[in-house]
């Protein structure tokens, strides 16, 4: 159990340190901005259009840790490499992740669709998060398919 959670740990700095890249900074740092100004934006001018249910939005930020899990879960497992030839893919892990992204992109496009008035925000949310996920999966794509960069 004490590997398994330094392994989560790990994935989830590797993760986040995805996000300050050397070429992957620009797109973090114009993301944060873009956010940061839409909730300004937001809450001085249409702060009357916000309503609680709208925090669903935020939902598939739990995609985050919960994929850097499975890839822990999958590099504390281990996948048994073939004496000649490729590593095994872990499979199961890695329709978890699919549907994790998919269950993010659909609950971000819902919002979207359903927030009127301040869908700048929740596009801003929507782009942010992807990226967010973009990095753990590229992450996480190593101890679940077995070869490591």
């Amino acid at each position: 159990m004490n590997n398994l959670w330094s392994e989560f740990v790990a994935l989830l700095k590797w993760g986040i340190t995805f996000l300050w890249g050397e070429w992957f900074v620009y797109v973090t740092i114009a993301l944060l901005l873009n956010l940061v100004i839409s909730v300004v934006w937001t809450t001085t001018h249409r702060s009357d259009l916000w309503r609680p249910r709208y925090t669903v939005i935020f939902l598939p930020l739990l995609a985050f840790p919960l994929i850097a899990l499975i890839g822990a879960i999958a590099w504390s497992t281990g996948v048994p490499v073939p004496p000649l030839g490729r590593p095994n893919l872990n499979v199961a892990a890695s329709w978890c992740v699919v549907v994790l992204n998919i269950l993010a992109i659909a609950v971000s496009l819902l919002m979207i669709f359903k927030m009127k008035g301040i869908r700048w925000l929740s596009l801003s949310v929507f782009l942010f998060i992807q990226w967010m996920l973009q990095g753990i999966d590229l992450i996480v794509a190593m101890p679940i398919g077995g070869v490591w960069l």
